[in-house]
């Protein structure tokens, strides 16, 4: 509901229903031009009685596509109004139909310093004028300590917002807010049930993830901020319900964290054992989450996180799901650096010894990566059959055989030998 005045809502939805009727645009159009034009004659006239109301109708013409920057000072004289409905009406209004007008941004800046609960809308005016992002960069640490999540999911973003378009306000976050956001977390993950927080058990997932994300740029390249974080990263992995979609959200957003901060051997083991357990799991689209994330991994620019990623896959690897892994680690050996292709080849060759559940596949896969060699061969053709030695026992061999064409014809010439793959003579 955007207000506690029935009123509002009647007026707002007779508005939709009479625009929804209409089936041409130019029926559309006359609906919105009338509307318009009655509210800048409200807006004229300062009438406070319908101010709420003609904004609510503002933000909907707004979602259709029509001009509403005659509404952007309705929204300021709601912010300063007394009330919150008022308030929370003239935030989100603000929001939606704030443009690069410099005078209105002056007046939107200075009016947001007053309030705590503006956030949303200082998240607008980065994203709509970067120049202006260093005045937050100082008010934004404030509101970390807030105990509302609404702030604190606000306060997160604004900041992820703020860092992207200043890495000076990168720097500065890791030293003055790592230890905060790393409280915050504890906070949220040892805190009792809060129900107004809670979904399907899990203490406020959507704060979770974004504390996480957080705290995965601020780790990452720095060994103080990592190892600040190391114990609640751990108490997230251990204490957080495995069985629930939410809780697997944070888990796999754990996951991220800790493959992204400097190394930690305890915290590895936990990655590991979370990513087995995605493996495991008998829904595809969890199963294929952490497939695609070991393979976004071993893909990374960074060498010291592909590294990390190929040892997870060559300990998680298993008679299950060892066809699909070595797929993928033999579609990225197509397109990995030189010098990442010999560890990489060294873990597939030994993954598909080891867990190989068929002859015919072994030397597939083994034919596919000598090709990816430096100097290695190109396949033209596959002769594969049954092998025999002469105590009955099984075995396999592979021979290799420069490709010319006379080769290629004698082999190819229909023969008489009863094992013989192709060309058989009856």
């Amino acid at each position: 509901m955007i207000g506690s005045d029935s009123s509002l809502l009647v007026a707002l939805r007779d508005m939709i229903r009479a625009i929804r009727a209409y089936k041409t645009v130019v029926e559309e159009h006359a609906v919105v031009r009338k509307e318009c034009a009655s509210i800048r004659a409200s807006v004229s006239d300062n009438d406070n009685d319908y101010r709420r109301r003609n904004l609510a109708k503002l933000m909907f013409i707004h979602m259709l596509g029509y001009p509403t920057y005659f509404g952007q000072m309705e929204c300021l004289k709601l912010i300063a109004a007394l009330g919150f409905p008022k308030k929370r009406i003239g935030y989100l209004g603000l929001m939606l139909l704030l443009d690069e007008r410099q005078e209105v941004l002056m007046l939107v800046t200075n009016s947001l310093k007053q309030y705590a609960l503006a956030t949303l809308c200082s998240i607008r005016i980065v994203k709509k004028v970067p120049d202006l992002a260093e005045n937050f960069v100082n008010p934004v640490v404030s509101l970390l300590t807030e105990k509302h999540h609404g702030v604190l999911l606000t306060a997160i973003q604004l900041c992820t917002d703020l860092y992207n378009l200043n890495e000076e306000a990168l720097e500065f976050f890791r030293k003055i807010c790592t230890e905060v956001l790393v409280k915050v977390l504890k906070d949220v993950v040892n805190n009792p049930y809060a129900p107004e927080y809670d979904v399907s058990g899990i203490a406020d997932p959507f704060l979770h993830i974004r504390l996480l994300r957080l705290l995965r740029v601020l780790g990452h390249g720095d060994v103080d901020a990592s190892d600040s974080m190391n114990d609640i990263l751990a108490q997230v992995a251990t204490k957080t319900e495995p069985n629930k979609n939410a809780g697997n959200a944070i888990l796999y957003e754990c996951v991220e964290t800790i493959m992204s901060i400097e190394d930690s051997s305890g915290l590895r083991v936990l990655e590991i054992n979370i990513l087995g357990r995605f493996l495991s799991n008998r829904d595809n689209n969890i199963r294929y989450v952490a497939l695609n994330m070991l393979m976004k991994a071993i893909s990374d620019s960074d060498a010291s996180i592909r590294k990390r990623a190929l040892e997870l896959v060559y300990l998680l690897v298993n008679e299950t799901n060892v066809k699909p892994l070595t797929k993928e680690l033999i579609d990225y050996l197509h397109v990995s650096d030189q010098d990442f292709k010999g560890d990489l080849t060294e873990k597939i060759c030994s993954i598909v010894e080891k867990l190989s559940p068929d002859k015919i596949w072994y030397i597939d896969q083994m034919l596919m990566v000598l090709s990816e060699l430096e100097h290695g061969v190109v396949v033209v053709t596959v002769y594969a059959g049954s092998f025999m030695t002469s105590l009955d026992m099984g075995a396999f061999s592979i021979s290799i055989i420069k490709a010319e064409q006379a080769i290629l014809q004698c082999l190819d010439v229909a023969a008489k030998a009863p094992h013989w793959p192709i060309g058989v003579d009856g």
